[in-house]
């Protein structure tokens, strides 16, 4: 009954994962295809292999171009598919049935708002995570093939973007907007309500990640355009070590360089150190999102049951 009075919203959803995997796994084959070996991509990384220009060259521009154009555009979607998907999934699981004035009679009928409600939560909730389940895969692939030089180790490039914590992201808009739903009783309001509280969950994803990353950066080897050293960090600043153990931004070293001493060569003796995160840390990240994402949706829910058992049924 729950996916049948939703099959609109569930066909949508259905339509709308099958084109981003789809196309995501598309992208995939146009990058593998390509035939760039990493040497061609990221001579950097390899300084006693000679870069064979009239080879590298076509390949590199083919290979980024791809990356940039076509992988871009998939990954940027993904800052709203789960969202979407979550909100057409959750809107009207509740709401409908109140402002279509059914609920009086449905909640009598079941006997029990709560195993009304838990009836209707299962079959959508499969759906949700089989759907997203399907996006994480198909991204996690094509964000992998964007960065070929990792050997398959994770890379904060398209963080949030992929992953298991695309099912969180959607499960947390569906939770928000099924209390939204419940609570309002009317679509209208209820989708253009969720709509915006969605905007802000996205919003705050990205600073979920930057907070993270700011709480657990560590010294990293300085990235690749410094010292040839890359493994799919993310880095908040360099800093210069002085001979004591201290450490000294670019900004502030001119004020540390001794007396009678030649500045230029003074500083260029100092080790460059990183302070960021990288690929040994991706675990803890994508921990991290499912957790908060995760607890955030739950919230939602366990509201939703009480504003249910609660509400007057108009």
């Amino acid at each position: 009954m729950a996916v049948r009075i939703q099959r609109f919203e569930v066909w949508s959803c259905v339509l709308l994962v099958a084109l981003v995997v789809i196309t995501a796994l598309i992208v995939r084959a146009r990058l593998d295809g390509v035939g760039a070996p990493v040497e061609c991509l990221t001579p950097w990384i390899f300084p006693d292999v000679v870069y064979d220009a009239a080879r590298c060259d076509p390949l590199n521009e083919a290979f980024f171009r791809i990356s940039r154009d076509e992988a871009g555009l998939v990954m940027t979607a993904m800052y709203a598919v789960p969202l979407v998907v979550g909100l057409l999934l959750g809107v009207g699981l509740v709401g409908r049935e109140i402002e279509g004035g059914t609920a009086p009679t449905v909640w009598a009928l079941a006997g029990s708002r709560r195993r009304w409600l838990a009836g209707r939560l299962v079959p959508i909730l499969v759906i949700l995570v089989v759907l997203l389940a399907f996006a994480a895969i198909a991204t996690d692939l094509l964000a992998a093939a964007r960065v070929p030089w990792q050997l398959a180790r994770p890379s904060f490039d398209d963080a949030g973007l992929h992953g298991p914590g695309v099912v969180a992201r959607g499960f947390a808009a569906f939770g928000l907007a099924l209390a939204v739903g419940a609570w309002s009783g009317r679509m209208l309001p209820t989708i253009l309500l969720s709509a915006l509280l969605a905007l802000f969950l996205g919003i705050g994803g990205h600073f979920l990640l930057d907070t993270w990353v700011e709480a657990n950066a560590h010294e990293i080897a300085v990235p690749s355009w410094f010292n040839g050293e890359y493994d799919g960090g993310k880095f908040i600043g360099e800093f210069y070590l002085l001979p004591d153990g201290s450490e000294v931004s670019r900004i502030n070293i001119g004020a540390r360089v001794p007396a009678g001493v030649d500045p230029d060569a003074w500083v260029a003796q100092l080790p460059v150190v990183a302070i960021g995160v990288h690929a040994p840390d991706y675990p803890g990240w994508v921990a991290t999102e499912i957790a908060v994402f995760g607890a955030f949706g739950l919230v939602w829910l366990a509201a939703t049951f009480v504003i249910v058992e609660r509400r007057r049924p108009f």
